[in-house]
């Protein structure tokens, strides 16, 4: 059993660590995308490098690395633990990977995603905590870290299980580690200026 446990760990480590932003960005434009911008390879500074098309590949390939392992684990066993586990590990992989040291992605698709399978009603409080307090601050630094902190106890609370709290503060621990305000895409790609002057032109035509 050991043996299974350590072949799904190291399986799902290597498949996290696939760097499908800087794949699909030098595949659609030749550049790395971890040289411009926020210089991760995470699905945000995909867009803003590697454009709608390469944007959108990642966010498929990203998202694929939390929902194999939760459909491919979760047909083996009948306990959650060795799911999270393998999701952890994708994470691992692409927050820390082997295969571009020292360039690295946030997991936050990864862990979206891989949360509206396993707790629909944790992604949606989730989602909600985030927007409310994006909207308050301004500011998408303070509205991840409340999430995140948010995080490991509605994943408990829905989930029931103490597998389910070890795997959100462990979560929320990467998060931390690779996160910062120094590669907030947010800030550095004027997300929320963009939404204001959005509005601001919608509001203008519809009062024109």
């Amino acid at each position: 059993m050991n043996s299974y446990y350590l072949t799904i760990a190291i399986s799902a480590y290597l498949y996290g660590a696939i760097p499908f932003g800087f794949i699909f960005t030098w595949l659609f434009t030749g550049k790395k995308v971890y040289d411009y911008s926020t210089r991760t390879i995470g699905v945000a500074n995909t867009f803003t490098v590697g454009g709608k098309k390469a944007g959108y590949l990642t966010v498929a390939g990203e998202a694929s690395k939390g929902l194999l392992p939760v459909f491919i684990v979760g047909s083996l066993f009948q306990i959650p633990g060795p799911v999270l586990m393998a999701v952890f590990f994708a994470l691992l992989g692409t927050s820390f990977p082997v295969f571009l040291p020292g360039k690295y992605g946030k997991g936050r698709t990864l862990i979206g995603w891989t949360t509206l399978f396993i707790s629909p009603y944790t992604a949606l409080t989730i989602a909600v905590i985030w927007i409310c307090t994006a909207v308050a601050f301004k500011k998408a630094s303070i509205a991840f870290q409340i999430s995140s902190l948010c995080y490991p106890f509605f994943l408990y609370l829905f989930g029931g299980r103490i597998s389910y709290l070890i795997f959100g503060v462990s979560v929320i621990i990467v998060f931390f580690i690779r996160s910062g305000r120094h590669n907030d895409d947010f800030k550095k790609n004027r997300i929320f200026d963009r939404w204001r002057k959005s509005s601001g032109n919608a509001k203008e035509k519809t009062e024109g």
